[in-house]
């Protein structure tokens, strides 16, 4: 489903329109190079995503997940 919403929404360019249309929640645990790589992967799709991370990770790596956050 997302590879027709990503589809339609660039064919019609409606999404200009109306802003985000979609949110996406990305739970995290001690894992930066899944959440850049997923971030990675929104961005090449369009940016018409609202992105919430919740992260539980330990400090460590909550700190390398900030950053890579800041950088998109």
């Amino acid at each position: 489903t997302l590879k027709y919403y990503h589809e339609y929404f660039t064919e019609t360019s409606e999404w200009r329109l109306y802003g985000s249309l979609v949110d996406v929640l990305i739970p995290t645990h001690n894992r930066p190079k899944f959440l850049k790589r997923v971030l990675d992967y929104y961005l090449k799709n369009g940016n018409y995503f609202n992105f919430i991370v919740t992260d539980s990770s330990n400090k460590t790596n909550k700190s390398k997940n900030k950053k890579i956050v800041s950088e998109f």
